[in-house]
């Protein structure tokens, strides 16, 4: 078994497409590292100075006195805000900001404020409340190179990142498990001394740790790049969350990529499962990689996700494509689409779903064994 898989890995490490998309994978998990600085501390001094001048114009408005009053305590904290910047009083402004976020609430909830809801406002209080409490400094999102725990959990934020690096890994496993029939490798498994099963087997776990060595390797080289441009940063950042649809807490970024790094294995595990299923039907590539893209994409789409029975969408692994949203409990831009879909569900869900395919790859093999 042992020659067999370093046969296996033999044939893996001579096909530079396989390089090529481990290339392409590390590209993509740095890419944002390099091009998407885009933080402008301007834009955020603009920001509360209209906001400021705007909640002036509505005070000068206002005829009676009693409604005057309500509003006097946010122009207080946005002045103080803004006093702050001035300043360059970081410590300050987190507090006048938590102040301001408070006020913010407490406006909403009386029905003098419209502005974002109360969960994401309850999220900013809870954030901010955490930096304050524990002396963090605070990283604004997409300043440029930003810490490595920080740049992580920016990244896994992303939908679009982690669909890419889901796509990917979709055409890794497809590359892999079609390669032996594309080159007629699979003729010689047919007349080789040794079993059927022992050779699939060795196929299975020879592709699997491929994959998994893979992103270890990229992680680990993108983590340092990453801390020797600007250190490893508070772990224990916060994240903000929102658990059951309306209970808010704080989680530490170090914990909020381990379950978005828990995502990603799972969905490896069921791609890779689902190609080898596909590859036992087809040797085709494009074949092999729709079926992939098919899973990844279909919760794009409104009309397939209502022939799903409704108490059962939550069973399927469609819903976690967007596997960070579920972890943080939707935002207000990007609501979960169910309100059952939690880490554990979404974990044992895709674990399930990828036994049940490697089942049916065994019967497959079974089946053609008969034949």
């Amino acid at each position: 078994m042992g020659t067999l898989i370093s046969n296996y890995y033999l044939k893996i490490i001579k096909d530079k497409a396989n390089g090529i998309l481990i290339g392409l994978l590390f590209v993509s998990l740095l890419f944002p590292l390099f091009f998407y600085n885009h933080y402008d501390p301007m834009f955020r001094r603009y920001f509360f100075e209209e906001n400021l001048r705007m909640k002036e114009e509505v005070v000068h408005s206002l005829e009676e006195e009693s409604e005057v009053h309500y509003h006097e305590t946010s122009l207080k904290y946005l002045r103080e805000v803004l006093t702050a910047m001035n300043r360059g009083d970081q410590e300050g402004e987190l507090i006048a900001e938590l102040n301001l976020e408070k006020t913010y609430l407490e406006e909403t909830l009386a029905g003098r404020f419209i502005g974002l809801t109360v969960s994401e406002l309850e999220k900013n209080i809870a954030y901010l409340s955490y930096l304050v409490d524990e002396g963090i400094e605070r990283v604004h999102p997409s300043q440029p190179y930003p810490p490595a725990s920080n740049y992580w959990g920016e990244l896994f934020l992303s939908s679009q990142q982690v669909l890419t690096f889901l796509m990917i890994n979709a055409l890794l496993f497809s590359n892999l498990f079609t390669s032996d029939k594309r080159h007629h490798d699979h003729e010689l498994t047919h007349i080789s001394p040794v079993p059927l099963w022992k050779s699939l087997v060795a196929s299975l776990f020879a592709n699997f740790s491929f994959i998994f060595a893979s992103w270890f390797v990229v992680i680990s080289l993108a983590t340092l790049i990453a801390v020797s441009l600007n250190g490893l940063g508070a772990v224990n950042y916060p994240v903000a969350i929102l658990r059951g649809g309306d209970e808010v807490s704080v989680i530490s970024v170090s914990s909020f990529v381990m379950q978005n790094l828990l995502f990603v294995c799972c969905w490896l595990l069921l791609l890779g499962s689902l190609s080898f299923l596909l590859s036992l039907v087809s040797s085709n590539f494009m074949l092999n990689l729709v079926g992939s893209i098919v899973i990844l994409t279909s919760n794009q789409y409104t009309w397939l996700r209502g022939l799903i029975p409704q108490g059962f969408q939550a069973n399927t692994p469609f819903f976690y494509v967007d596997f960070s949203n579920v972890i943080i409990g939707g935002t207000e831009i990007v609501p979960l689409p169910l309100g059952n879909l939690t880490v554990t569900r979404g974990v044992s869900v895709l674990l399930g779903y990828s036994l049940c395919v490697l089942l049916i790859s065994v019967a497959v093999v079974k089946y053609r064994k008969r034949l």
